[in-house]
């Protein structure tokens, strides 16, 4: 559901505080350690990935939603670290 994805683009544009947690997540869905991994898996630059990691970048919606559609993890998960990390069913 897209209105869904575009939900936490509004709540995260409003706090890159967020971003460093978002970034931390994010690796532990795709399973990966570096930026640069990161950023392949989710289609972005390594620098874009250190910007959002150090707050002076928002987090990019699409990359809630890309990692959404390619794990198992839970959207509330990724975008608060709340509840359980992966998706039931």
């Amino acid at each position: 559901d897209s209105e869904y994805g575009g939900h936490y683009f509004c709540v995260l544009r409003s706090s890159t505080l967020r971003g460093v947690g978002i970034v931390y997540r994010l690796q532990r869905a795709y399973d990966v350690r570096t930026d640069a991994a990161l950023a392949k898996k989710l289609r972005a630059s390594p620098a874009r990935i250190s910007a959002v990691r150090r707050g002076t970048m928002p987090v990019a919606g699409d990359w809630l939603w890309r990692a959404f559609e390619d794990t198992r993890v839970s959207m509330d998960w990724i975008a608060t670290g709340r509840g359980e990390m992966l998706r039931v069913g």
